[in-house]
């Protein structure tokens, strides 16, 4: 990751005043005061706070590792080191995720980050933390803006995301691959307009990762 420096070039600590204002504090260009927040932010698993006061816990990512990769013709190469998810209506119906979709999660765990980015409305995303899964719960304020900050802060080129409601419709926009599932609390329009891929259910989209030739078929161009 990039190290930044300020204007008379000593290069700023992880203070709160420099995570909180850094172009005003640390006289920062915009993309060093990025790669200083996430920096930062992720060193010693502290809590990630994004615009609006959301916040999540995640361990140091190892950047520029690319762990799933697949060729597709008229696209080049798509590498993702980021899985994001929305968990109610995608991951979860009711607030439960499903056994099969569990195991699909733990066998994706061991090739790239999965990350849910969710408004937790049945209080149940911590249970998956045992999987390790890196939870960001979200406040009431703009969630769409919200989403799409935290697929931007992780590297939107190297990020799948995944969601089925409107709050989605940011982070499957800004995401390299955007995919929609609609199982059985249905699909907002918006999130279908943005996204790559529609699939009918999460079991489909999780697989779509699991073997990335099945991408192929439908994302090439020539």
């Amino acid at each position: 990751m990039v190290q930044p420096q300020t204007r008379d070039g000593n290069r700023p600590d992880c203070s709160g005043e420099v995570i909180r204002e850094p172009l005003e504090s640390a006289g920062l260009s915009l993309r060093a005061s990025r790669a200083l927040r996430l920096n930062c932010a992720f060193r010693d698993n502290p809590e990630v706070v994004l615009p609006g006061g959301h916040r999540g816990r995640h361990p140091r990512p190892e950047w520029g590792r690319v762990m799933i990769s697949i060729e597709v013709p008229g696209r080049g190469v798509l590498g993702f080191e980021h899985l994001v998810l929305d968990l109610n209506g995608t991951l979860a119906t009711d607030g439960i995720v499903s056994e099969p979709v569990a195991g699909r999660l733990q066998e994706l765990l061991s090739r790239v980050q999965v990350h849910l980015v969710t408004a937790d409305t049945f209080g149940t995303a911590s249970a998956l933390e045992a999987l390790g899964v890196h939870i960001l719960v979200l406040g009431p304020e703009d969630q769409v803006a919200a989403k799409a900050a935290f697929v931007r802060e992780l590297g939107a080129s190297r990020t799948v995301a995944i969601g089925n409601g409107m709050n989605d419709e940011g982070m499957l926009h800004e995401a390299a691959l955007g995919i929609v599932v609609i199982g059985r609390e249905g699909a907002a329009a918006r999130a279908l307009m943005a996204a790559d891929l529609v699939v009918p259910s999460i079991e489909d989209g999780l697989d779509l990762l699991r073997f990335p030739r099945r991408l192929v078929a439908t994302l090439r161009t020539e």
